[in-house]
């Protein structure tokens, strides 16, 4: 239950930080109308980083897979983000004509990101659960009696 709070909380934290930082950016670089899209895709990135962190918070080196991950995508946002800008300018041929595109993809990168880093640290820091480990048999669980029998 625990970590379905978790991912609600880290769904609506995101989203409505993201969504704010993408609009005002959005309006900021003067492509005001498309706010639109950085909402779409800041659900969308949020929906997929969320589910990508509740997984990895079930490793035993929670920590470590929470930062490996975000790392991860990280890498996949900034290569994607590329990869549209250079397509863009294959399309366009000229940078004043590639440039507020590119304007508008760097905006959708710094909101996704944002979504990266507000749910890694959400459940980098969420504390570990106090579940007590399952019996054990043999003698990995025997019980020590101080040497009686």
């Amino acid at each position: 239950m625990k970590l379905v709070g978790t991912i609600v909380f880290a769904l609506a934290v995101s989203v409505v930080l993201s969504a704010g930082v993408g609009t005002v950016l959005s309006i900021f670089v003067g492509n005001g109308n498309f706010f639109v899209v950085v909402f779409f895709a800041v659900v969308l990135v949020a929906l997929i980083s969320v589910t990508l962190f509740a997984l990895a918070s079930f490793q035993p080196v929670r920590r470590q897979a929470t930062r490996r991950l975000a790392l991860f995508l990280t890498v996949v946002l900034c290569l994607t983000t590329f990869g549209m800008a250079a397509a863009h300018f294959g399309a366009q041929g000229t940078v004043a004509a590639t440039w507020p595109g590119v304007q508008v993809m760097l905006v959708l990168l710094v909101t996704c990101e944002l979504v990266v880093l507000v749910h890694w640290f959400i459940f980098r820091h969420e504390p570990q659960s106090r579940i007590e480990p399952a019996m054990q048999f043999g003698r990995a669980g025997a019980v020590n009696t101080g040497g009686r029998k």
